[in-house]
């Protein structure tokens, strides 16, 4: 764990580098939250007939907006994800699992006026599993004991998000924004070989920030 925190922290940093770099002044820091539902469902040759599940998501974000076209965001975010659908031998079931999300990512931003901008950004997140349960005929476990899967689930989720947002700035300087993003999930929900699911989906979030540090 401390060795994907220390690979994280550097990529957030070779992201300001390049982003201040790149518009060669000092930008600003702003720190904030958001949340809001998530449409998420599991894709890969164990599951079949697959089917979206509504989640949720929630965190707290600091990005460093090296000017008005560049920006780094890094976040710390709670989300639920899952689906259902059925096992290639024809099993019904659903999975939902919770993870503590980091993503870092940069952001090419497109500036509408003084208080308006549309963002587009793309990055690489991780995750590490909270809680993984399967409910099947009514009954819930947890993953790990499960006959469906027979095998534990993985700590650690790789995945690579990417959207579009838009934000303006209050009188107050505070930023309100709007957040469309879809998570590409890359590594599987358990550790066995034989068993392929992969998390993959939609969060819609709404997004309220303060500016701490101005250049």
């Amino acid at each position: 764990m401390k060795g994907t925190t220390r690979m994280v922290v550097a990529m957030a940093l070779g992201f300001a580098l390049v982003a201040e770099g790149a518009s060669g002044q000092q930008g600003e820091l702003v720190l904030g939250v958001e949340v809001g539902p998530s449409l998420t469902k599991m894709e890969g040759i164990t599951i079949r007939d697959a089917a979206s599940e509504w989640g949720f998501s929630a965190g707290l974000f600091a990005e460093y907006r090296a000017s008005a076209l560049f920006s780094v965001p890094v976040g710390v975010t709670w989300t639920r994800k899952g689906g259902s659908g059925e096992t290639a031998a024809g099993v019904p079931f659903e999975l939902g699992s919770s993870y503590l999300e980091i993503p870092v990512m940069l952001n090419l931003t497109v500036p509408y006026g003084d208080s308006q901008r549309l963002g587009f950004y793309g990055g690489v997140a991780v995750g590490f599993q909270l809680s993984c349960d399967v409910t099947r005929e009514g009954e819930t476990v947890e993953c790990g004991e499960t006959e469906i899967f027979d095998t534990d689930p993985e700590s650690l989720e790789w995945s690579i998000p990417f959207g579009i947002e838009y934000d303006f700035q209050l009188a107050n300087g505070h930023f309100v924004g709007l957040d469309l993003r879809y998570t590409y999930g890359l590594s599987d929900i358990m550790t066995s070989s034989t068993v392929e699911l992969m998390n993959r989906g939609w969060q819609f979030l709404v997004s309220w920030g303060v500016p701490i540090r101005g250049g």
